[in-house]
């Protein structure tokens, strides 16, 4: 009986360090594959990300070449009605990212008897259509595209907004002040606009798939989503309301650190799903605006699940044999 206890002691002490090695061994085996994968992961969503950007701003940069040389042209030379329509018309027929095209000039600037003139095309369908802004419902020297520019004195990048008796739809405007010399002094003369749908950008972060449920986004510089799967989101919230809302603290630090114009890969819940994941940011910095890709955590590592389980039951198949 003696004997019998000394072995059945010494099974069990076996059996009892097996299961510890074994355990360390799945703890550790786990633990090395889940950093190996995230890394990996880290390096193909940062890659896909900085790609998707750099596209995004070889268009924006592209954009804002126009109304800048344009600035210039206006500053030096004088241009009729007819020309400037030729003008604007041209930008859009030679760059097919632009919505629209608008110089806006100032109150009487232009017309000294007519308080506006805002020759404008935009993009109806295959077609050019053109309008002359500017109407007692419509008085765009109130407008922040037009103002804002005008009181910094340098070109500006709008928030998302729906432009409402202009192009009729979302978009971001690039603004531009010109100013004429008179008597050796620089006077300013009006605003070069640039349009850009929302619809291009949408449907360009909209091909980005990751896994079933991953997805992009783009915030503007005051943290608005201008793109989102959620589309209840687009130009209604930001992320700082949707953190206030849901009392978010993690999502407020992203959102601030996504705005500053910084770069990083963190653990991150999704708006949407409410599933665990990652998410990788990075910004855009000829306009402020910042890229977000969420990828969730069960999709990342079911790969990793799956082995695991198939270590655990051969390891306890072997225990038990």
């Amino acid at each position: 009986m003696r004997n019998k206890g000394i072995a059945f002691r010494y099974s069990l002490s076996i059996l009892t360090i097996t299961i510890l090695i074994f355990a360390l061994f799945f703890i550790i085996n786990r633990n090395i594959s889940k950093r190996i994968i995230l890394e990996n992961v880290e390096k193909n969503v940062e890659n896909l990300t900085i790609s998707i950007a750099n596209k995004i701003e070889s268009v924006i940069k592209s954009v804002q070449k126009i109304p800048d040389n344009q600035s210039s042209l206006l500053q030096n030379f004088h241009f009729s009605a007819d020309e400037l329509k030729k003008l604007i018309r041209l930008s859009l027929e030679t760059n097919p990212e632009i919505f629209g095209s608008c110089i806006a000039y100032k109150p009487y600037g232009f017309y000294k008897d007519s308080l506006y003139f805002a020759p404008y095309y935009y993009r109806s369908g295959d077609s050019l259509k053109f309008e002359n802004l500017g109407n007692d419902l419509y008085q765009y020297f109130y407008l922040d595209w037009y103002q804002i520019p005008k009181e910094l004195e340098k070109a500006f990048w709008s928030e998302p907004y729906y432009d409402e008796g202009g192009g009729n739809i979302l978009m971001c405007t690039y603004s531009v002040p010109f100013f004429k010399k008179t008597e050796g002094k620089e006077e300013f003369s009006g605003i070069i606009t640039v349009d850009i749908s929302l619809k291009w950008l949408e449907k360009l972060m909209s091909k980005i798939k990751l896994f079933d449920n991953g997805y992009a986004f783009l915030l503007s510089g005051n943290g608005t989503f201008i793109t989102h799967p959620d589309e209840n989101l687009v130009l209604n919230q930001t992320v700082f309301s949707i953190a206030e809302e849901r009392n978010l603290s993690k999502l407020r630090e992203i959102g601030r650190d996504m705005i500053k114009g910084n770069s990083n890969f963190v653990s991150y819940t999704s708006i949407v799903s409410g599933n665990e994941g990652w998410i990788f940011y990075a910004p855009l910095k000829s306009n402020g605006w910042s890229m977000g890709v969420f990828i969730p955590s069960d999709e990342l590592f079911v790969d990793l699940y799956s082995l695991n389980r198939k270590l655990l039951i051969l390891g306890l198949s072997l225990i038990h044999i």
